[in-house]
């Protein structure tokens, strides 16, 4: 079964829309919660990616390497997105239209 979703299924990934959408499903408080939350643990994922290349593999030309932006929250709010509606359209092009399915048994949602 599908999930009910209010969000419109035609959104592009690239529509400055989507953030309020999102804000709309999961309340203003709730969107700043996890956005904040997937800034912080971006950071620090690729902060402890960067020490594991350092220390582990040696790759020196990490010491000095800026951390992961915003960008890592913009693709984890865009795949929030993809799973939420019934169909994802990427750029609002017909052919690259995808269903969205839903695995009853662990509770995961996929587009293929």
């Amino acid at each position: 079964p599908k999930p009910k979703s209010n969000l419109n299924p035609n959104t592009s990934a690239t529509n400055p829309k989507i953030t309020g959408e999102l804000e709309l499903v999961f309340g203003t408080f709730a969107y700043l919660y996890y956005t904040c939350d997937l800034l912080v643990l971006t950071i620090a994922a690729a902060i402890a990616i960067y020490h594991v290349l350092i220390t582990r593999f040696h790759q020196e030309r990490y010491v000095s390497q800026p951390s992961v932006g915003y960008s890592c929250v913009l693709f984890a709010w865009m795949t929030v997105l993809c799973i939420r509606v019934p169909r994802y359209c990427a750029f609002n092009i017909e052919y690259l239209c995808f269903d969205t399915y839903h695995l009853p048994v662990l509770g995961t949602a996929f587009n293929f």
